[in-house]
């Protein structure tokens, strides 16, 4: 706890599990009323061409910042126990160059159970696309435009 009083943060794993954890977390703000919970998401800004040429490649996921929508916190809204969510967007630019775009790739579900020649196809599409899309060719580095999605509930 802290001068502000209690709170609790989240990530995507709360999709998963909001109905199991939301007892756990309100036992974690029952000392003050007002204490917050707070999930948040880092997710790719799909308004960029880039990043909808990234999906294409097959790179891509949910985690584009046009499919956050109250889906994701809805268990929140059902709740009595917390006020409406209140949702703020915050840009969180990330520097990256092709290997740790093709490093971001490899650490998602979606390509790890793919089977080994599907995957090698879907880097090395990612690959060309660096070298070829014209917002990224030419430029060793570049800018993922991630957008932290943060949510805020307090407990009632």
């Amino acid at each position: 706890m802290n001068a502000a009083g209690p709170s609790a943060t989240t990530g995507n794993p709360m999709l998963g599990f909001a109905a199991i954890i939301l007892g756990s977390v309100c036992a974690v703000l029952r000392r003050a009323t007002g204490g917050v919970l707070a999930p948040m998401w880092n997710v790719r800004d799909d308004s960029v061409p880039w990043i909808v040429a990234m999906t294409e490649a097959g790179a891509g996921g949910g985690d584009m910042l046009s499919m956050m929508g109250g889906d994701d916190w809805e268990v929140l809204d059902d709740d009595a126990r917390f006020t409406t969510p209140e949702r703020r967007d915050f840009p969180n630019p990330e520097p990256f160059d092709t290997e740790r775009l093709l490093a971001l790739a490899r650490s998602t579900s979606a390509l790890a159970t793919m089977e080994p020649d599907e995957r090698a196809a879907v880097l090395d599409r990612l690959a060309r696309m660096t070298r070829e899309h014209p917002d990224l060719r030419d430029h060793p580095t570049f800018t993922m435009p991630l957008v932290t999605v943060a949510v805020r509930s307090s407990r009632t």
